[in-house]
């Protein structure tokens, strides 16, 4: 196991950062509904957070509550800036379209028009009697899909859209992939579809990180490749290129299993960029880790 007190720091770091930096904002150019941020920046108490953590249970317990708090700290900073892209649009400014159409849409038949009922018939049977997790499942769809199935043991869901809770009357949950998670379960089997090539590439090895602490079996990930469909999209990759990235993390194409799901998939982009990731055997899942 990986030692807790240096990324404890880095958390603790993280923390600090935003309160000085929302400190000198003050919240000017953020809407008025979302200043409750401000409130929550003012629970933190980092400074006794060394103190409190004398051993490696309380430095986990300590990591994970720092963990959670940055992760809604992110989800306020994402309301703050849609509100104020919603603001802009009103007023017929330009916008960045891409931060518009990634997390600030609310409208739930965007997940729809990406879902693919066949591959996730796939995938359930593959990850048959495990708990498994979709990770950027928009509004969820996948998650009812698998409740249906009933061949896994539980699915949770997970999504970057600040509003993602409030739609979904939290079936599923907010989480932020560009900064390190902890204190989340240990599952299975990890869903990540149509997400990475999203994250900047600034953000990649904190994305793939997360992802491996997270899977004690495997990881279903598909990365678009660059092309001409690339409208959107910050980090491409071509498959070998993720393979590696895969690589450095402990987990390996596992290639039997991508052809029983893209051989299933009926979306075209399930069909080229799905890719099935098992974890190598000298790689053990650390559950104090996640």
């Amino acid at each position: 196991m990986v030692e807790v007190p240096g990324k404890l720091l880095v958390l603790q770091a993280m923390a600090l950062c935003f309160v000085l930096y929302r400190q000198n904002q003050q919240a000017t150019d953020c809407p008025p509904p979302y200043r409750s941020i401000e409130r929550i920046v003012e629970r933190v108490e980092v400074r006794n957070s060394v103190e409190a953590t004398r051993n490696t249970g309380s430095r986990i317990e300590e990591r994970n509550r720092l963990s959670k708090m940055i992760n809604e700290m992110m989800k306020g900073i994402k309301l703050q800036y849609c509100e104020t892209l919603k603001q802009r649009k009103s007023k017929k400014e330009k916008i960045d379209t891409t931060e518009e159409r990634e997390y600030c849409s609310e409208d739930a038949d965007a997940s729809a028009r990406m879902f693919d009922k066949q591959l996730s018939k796939a995938m359930a049977h593959l990850m048959e009697g495990q708990r498994a997790a979709g990770i950027g499942d928009r509004h969820g769809k996948f998650k009812r899909q698998m409740d249906v199935y009933t061949r896994v043991s539980s699915y949770d869901s997970y999504d970057g859209s600040p509003y993602i809770e409030n739609i979904t009357n939290n079936a599923v949950r907010f989480l932020d992939l560009t900064v390190p998670q902890y204190g989340l379960p240990l599952y299975d089997w990890l869903v990540c579809l149509e997400v990475a090539h999203h994250v900047p590439r600034e953000f990649q090895d904190i994305l793939v990180d997360n992802l491996a602490r997270h899977a004690r079996t495997g990881i279903i990930l598909s990365w678009a490749p660059p092309g001409p469909d690339s409208v959107h999209h910050v980090n491409e990759l071509m498959p070998e290129e993720v393979d590696k990235v895969m690589k450095k993390v402990g987990f390996s194409l596992d290639s039997y299993s991508t052809k029983l799901l893209t051989d299933a998939a009926m979306r075209p982009w399930a069909k080229k960029n799905v890719r099935v990731y098992e974890r190598d055997p000298g790689v053990k899942a650390d559950k104090d880790e996640a």
